[in-house]
């Protein structure tokens, strides 16, 4: 138990495999320029802005991304993310730093975005849990910049016990349907 809830993990095999595989690469990138400009080729590719979903430090490359090449995003998810929603938490009485990059460039460019955060994810990684105040303060200078931010603790609508792989446990589907939800009252 973590955070006094249970875990919602699957542990059969096949999911346990699927893990495996989903891990992230680590070292350096080999693609000439680095990872932002393959991911920026890969979406220049398709054609037109996409909504982005990132997940842990998938938020913190989503970020950047953003920042480079604002033209590509139509709206950004951020699930249990990194990046100006949760670095490391900020020193007792100092408020948390957001950068100002990212949030003109949602702003400017008329980017959505979405925060997702669960129990013992990023909320839970000390006793108070610093997420919900980090990432409130990120929501809260994208509205005060005229943006579109919402921000979601899963536990505040009565989905509890998940971890930072939240979409991945027993609450997934209603994670994503929280996800799908508000792409349908938000994206245009």
């Amino acid at each position: 138990m973590v955070g006094g809830t249970g875990n919602q993990m699957p542990t059969d095999q096949e999911n346990l495999k699927r893990f495996l595989a989903a891990q992230m690469p680590t070292g350096p990138s080999p693609s000439p320029g680095g990872p932002n400009s393959a991911f920026i080729a890969a979406i220049e590719k398709i054609g037109k802005p996409i909504i982005y979903v990132g997940w842990s430090a998938g938020g913190a490359l989503g970020e950047s991304l953003v920042i480079a090449r604002p033209d590509l995003f139509k709206a950004f998810v951020s699930l249990e993310a990194t990046g100006s929603c949760v670095p490391n938490p900020p020193p007792p009485g100092t408020p948390p730093m957001v950068n100002p990059a990212y949030v003109n460039a949602l702003v400017a460019n008329h980017i959505p975005f979405l925060n997702v955060n669960s129990t013992t994810g990023h909320s839970g990684r000390n006793p108070g849990g610093y997420a919900p105040f980090v990432c409130q303060a990120l929501i809260d200078q994208i509205i005060a910049a005229g943006g579109d931010a919402t921000q979601v603790q899963t536990p505040a609508l009565g989905i509890v016990g998940n971890s930072h792989m939240d979409f991945w446990e027993n609450h997934s589907f209603q994670i994503a349907q929280i996800v799908v939800d508000w792409i349908g009252s938000h994206v245009h």
